[in-house]
């Protein structure tokens, strides 16, 4: 018998899809998994290095949008 989620769970498997769903059309478009667009920086292609730029840029979007969301989702509780 499965459980319902508690009030807390639900906004991060909502983060969890949203996130799910940017990593694979950044994957798609891209054309690179993260780990070997790493590993092809050694080979200097301006497309490995875009996008592992936009990867890191996206990394850093992603944690500051978290801090943003958290916070949210603190003053919506506190002031129900």
């Amino acid at each position: 018998m499965s459980q319902k989620p508690s009030d807390t769970q639900l906004p991060k498997t909502g983060q969890l899809v949203l996130t799910g769903y940017m990593f694979g059309i950044g994957w798609g478009l891209g054309g690179y998994c993260p780990g070997p667009a790493l590993a092809g920086l050694g080979f200097g292609s301006g497309e490995t290095i875009a996008f592992v730029a936009a990867m890191l840029l996206g990394m850093i979007a992603a944690r500051r949008s978290s801090k943003f969301f958290s916070r949210l989702a603190w003053r919506t509780k506190s002031s129900a």
